[in-house]
């Protein structure tokens, strides 16, 4: 019988908590009676005591037992709590343990003054999601962390803020804010504090006139723009500018303003697709389907791929260029060819001296009897062949310089004999290319043989 007793009077001190939730104002009755129900349950030192150290696996059967009780306590405590708190301040305080949340309850609803920081917000507890724009606010506030970047976490008390009902709220970190508009751009939040205690995301006016924001007010409408660019509206709602993150005002501004439609985000635009990345602020141009229009237009769409023996995206710069004396008076003493037969007259008779050169230094080592046959060149520019076999400058080559003729006189006497190789035979014509990759010159038909040539590279000599 008086467990029964003991039961309906419990259940009445509840019922006292349960009637009077605790809102934010009635802070201090709540927690009077709070204490008034635990005291009556023997629960009372859940709040005043720290929590025991959780036991090792093979402690004392007493210190387990004691250990289980207190984490029963403790739950009991916290059931009772939240089942006396409103939906916002459950929502806010569900994952804490007891002590802290009392602690937490105790900073924004006593107003303790502390050293900081401080800012008054006067705005209403309801909406967790939507964003005020503030004209008396100095900061802005977010109420999650999800979405702020560069985040710096704040010691307790180094800045605080002050609601309607003279509360004092802790900051817990402060970053930068990205919020997506509607309008399809982001919304960079500087100097964002992240202060979950507060229900509502604000968004300070004067910071954004600081940071080059325009603020255009028009029948109970605060629009933002910024360079000329249209990002939001807010509208007046129950004394507040409420930020409108709904695409259809956007839109609605737009069709106002512009003789427009919508017609969604682009993905083509002149046959090239589109794509966005906003959170990286990138955006990509694929080319495919134009190139592809273009190739029909021409009658090329059957056209077969070609590849060509270089480096791909080579990048020249001044760092490359001569640096040394020895270095730039070298490049003065070269020549440049103004057409593809000047550059293979000159490289062949370049080659024509050292193959005289390599035939007198056989003749002296005295390893063959005679040498007297014509070392072959071999050359796949017709047209240098044909101005070495020639005894007589034309007018389109006067401007070669006049040591390259030398080949004329080699070959006239008969220490060369100039022949023509066709290019997917000459194996060192990738030699004159800048290849990327060994394997690159496997493809050419002939030049595969330049592979068996790496090992003796030292010794070997290839004449193009």
């Amino acid at each position: 019988m008086a467990s029964n007793n003991t039961y309906s009077h419990s259940i009445n001190l509840r019922y006292i908590l349960e009637s009077q939730k605790l809102s934010g104002e009635n802070f201090l009755d709540w927690e009077k009676n709070l204490r008034i129900v635990l005291d009556y349950e023997r629960e009372l030192y859940i709040l005043e005591t720290d929590p025991p150290k959780t036991p090792a696996a093979n402690a004392r059967a007493s210190e387990l037992t004691s250990f289980k009780k207190y984490e029963d306590d403790a739950r009991d405590v916290k059931c009772i709590i939240m089942a006396s708190m409103t939906a916002e301040l459950q929502r806010l305080h569900a994952d804490m343990e007891v002590r802290p949340m009392i602690q937490r309850l105790r900073d924004l609803y006593q107003g303790q003054p502390q050293n900081s920081d401080i800012y008054v917000i006067e705005v209403n507890m309801s909406d967790f999601t939507s964003w005020v724009m503030d004209t008396g606010c100095g900061s802005h506030i977010c109420t999650s962390i999800q979405n702020l970047h560069e985040v710096r976490h704040l010691t307790e008390g180094e800045v605080q803020l002050k609601v309607g009902n003279g509360a004092l709220v802790n900051a817990l970190a402060v970053g930068t804010y990205v919020l997506s508009l509607p309008s399809g751009l982001l919304l960079h939040l500087n100097n964002c504090l992240f202060v979950p205690a507060i229900s509502r995301n604000i968004i300070s006016v004067s910071c954004l006139d600081k940071a080059g924001f325009s603020i255009n007010v028009k029948d109970k409408c605060l629009s933002v723009f910024r360079n000329d660019i249209y990002y939001a509206t807010a509208k007046m709602t129950n004394g507040l500018y409420i930020l409108d993150l709904d695409a259809t005002v956007y839109n609605t501004w737009l069709s106002e303003n512009f003789a427009m439609k919508d017609l969604g985000n682009a993905s083509y635009a002149l046959g090239i697709r589109i794509y966005r990345d906003r959170s990286r602020k990138l955006i990509g141009l694929c080319q495919s389907t134009y190139i592809d229009k273009v190739l029909n237009r021409f009658s090329m769409s059957n056209s077969k791929k070609g590849s060509l023996p270089m480096i791909p995206s080579t990048a020249l710069s001044k760092s490359q260029s001569p640096s040394t004396p020895e270095q730039k008076e070298l490049m003065m003493k070269d020549t440049t060819a103004d057409s593809t037969t000047e550059a293979e007259y000159m490289g062949a008779a370049e080659a024509a001296k050292e193959g005289v050169w390599i035939k007198k230094f056989i003749f002296e080592l005295r390893v063959v009897p005679s040498i007297n046959d014509p070392i072959p060149l071999f050359c796949d520019n017709t047209g240098a062949i044909a101005q070495a076999k020639e005894p007589r400058s034309h007018q389109k080559t006067k401007h070669i310089v006049r040591r390259y003729h030398i080949i004329r006189e080699i070959v006239d006497r008969g220490d060369v004999e100039i022949c023509k190789v066709g290019t997917d035979d000459n194996i060192a014509d990738p030699l004159t290319k800048p290849l990327g990759k060994w394997t690159t010159a496997v493809g050419h038909s002939a030049s595969g043989r330049l592979l068996e040539l790496v090992p003796l590279w030292p010794t070997a000599v290839v004449i193009s």
